[in-house]
């Protein structure tokens, strides 16, 4: 079985190599054949001529750039992910070694997992190689990102397109909004003169160079979000959920804030450029709207401890975060880290200062920016940074570190008490397990 493995993997990397310069010819071909085809229609075509195909050819381009960015992304995409997800859960002490998926065998983990694993498949007597973070991994991924495949009995069947790649479903969606979006932007002129059998009524009212400028941001955003998770190794069909979902929300607000007079023509569609942008200016807009004796009826979307008081947090992290349900800071302290590692394609040293800072701040008083600011000043920026301290500290300057963050009465219970309800989060026994990084320690150990 072994054999038969290995020559099927032989000869599927033969053919690979064989029929990749034909697929690179191809794609010179199909170049040359665009440019070939807009120097000839720029040559020959009338100036009018000129304007319909530059309008509907950039209406083509800009509607499958999307879509084309994911296609670009999962022919590169290597099992470099897998091995590097593997060794964060082993770095983080997710769960114990026999619990956790086979570590890459260049690593120092190998012969430890080996050995709790058979321990394990003793004990139960199954024979079962399944996993649950190896399978978390594939429904993101596929199987054919798995580097460690070889120790896996998959009784030889076969890897189909389903298991390679998630469903088109939402790449194709997204793509014929965006399509419908362009086409209203430059509004090619067969477009224009179309006119149907069928009228509808005029109410409500479309303003359609708002929706236009609203369509802009939306998309502006959406491809510069794109871009980043394919340099992050984080794009996936869930990122082109959100940007069908931001292009529906976006239309709603604008059609909406049409019924309210706000500043100039001009001053609207800058309006609805920063909507698309940043959807939640739309929703203070109406609420500004509401009259006086409505707005305490309407909810606030504004909450007590959010995500943007975070260090190194971007608009885009911002939005990847939302995008996994975590809305605060109290949603990331208490987050399923290795679902968030596979969903976000962070970098783990990232994410953990992330979390590291949520645990300190929810805990913090209701004068959260003061005490901030004095714990800044001691150099004192994320929940371990406080714990490291005060196991260093002598009374002296305990009773200080109390004093400058609950105040000149405060007493070193305080800080005490503050440091215990620090230690029951839920994450932060892995948080502490990263930054003590003793897994250099051990390859220093196993090196010399």
């Amino acid at each position: 079985m072994a054999t038969a493995t290995v020559l099927h993997g032989g000869l599927r990397n033969r053919r690979q190599r064989m029929f990749a310069p034909i697929g690179l010819v191809a794609h010179w071909l199909i170049l040359l054949g665009l440019v070939a085809v807009s120097l000839v229609a720029a040559i020959v075509l009338d100036q009018g001529s000129r304007l319909f195909m530059l309008k509907n050819v950039l209406a083509v381009t800009l509607s499958i750039l999307p879509g084309s960015i994911y296609l670009l992304f999962i022919s590169a995409k290597g099992q470099r992910l897998y091995d590097e997800f593997v060794i964060n859960l082993y770095r983080l002490q997710i769960d114990r070694l026999g619990n956790l998926p086979a570590p890459p065998q260049h690593t120092t983990y190998f012969a430890q997992w080996k050995k709790a694993n058979d321990a394990v498949k003793l004990a139960s007597d199954t024979g079962t190689r399944d996993n649950l973070y190896r399978a978390k991994f594939e429904a993101i991924f596929g199987p054919r990102s798995v580097s460690t495949r070889g120790l896996i009995d998959d009784k030889g069947r076969p890897l189909t397109v389903r298991d390679r790649t998630q469903t088109f479903a939402p790449i194709l969606l997204a793509t014929f909004l965006i399509g419908i979006g362009w086409t209203l932007v430059v509004q090619p002129d067969a477009v224009r003169h179309v006119r149907l059998v069928a009228s509808f009524s005029g109410s409500p009212t479309v303003p359609y160079e708002a929706l236009r400028f609203g369509f802009l941001g939306a998309y502006w955003f959406i491809l510069q979000d794109l871009v980043r998770r394919y340099y992050r190794d984080d794009l996936k069909t869930d990122g082109y959920i959100s940007a069908v979902t931001r292009l529906v929300v976006v239309a709603l607000l604008v059609l909406t804030i049409g019924l309210i007079p706000v500043g100039t023509v001009q001053q609207q569609q800058v309006l609805a450029f920063l909507i698309g942008v940043f959807p939640q200016i739309g929703v203070e807009v109406l609420k500004a709207g509401v009259h006086v004796g409505f707005v305490k009826m309407v909810p606030t979307l504004r909450t007590k401890h959010p995500l943007s008081s975070l260090d190194g947090l971007t608009i885009w992290d911002q939005a990847r975060l939302l995008e996994e349900g975590i809305e605060d800071l109290e949603n990331l302290a208490t987050a399923n880290l290795v679902d968030v590692l596979l969903s976000m394609r962070v970098p783990v040293a990232r994410l953990v200062d992330w979390m590291d800072q949520a645990i300190l701040l929810i805990h913090l008083p209701d004068d959260k920016d003061a005490a901030r600011t004095a714990l800044q000043r001691l150099g004192i920026r994320t929940a371990t940074d406080l714990e490291a301290v005060w196991a260093q500290a002598s009374p002296e300057e305990k009773e200080l570190l109390s004093r400058a963050v609950f105040g000149p009465e405060a007493k070193p219970i305080h800080a005490g008490a503050f440091l215990t309800a620090l230690g029951r989060e839920a994450n932060i026994a892995h948080v502490r397990a990263f930054r003590r990084r003793d897994w250099l320690d051990d390859a220093v150990l196993a090196s010399g």
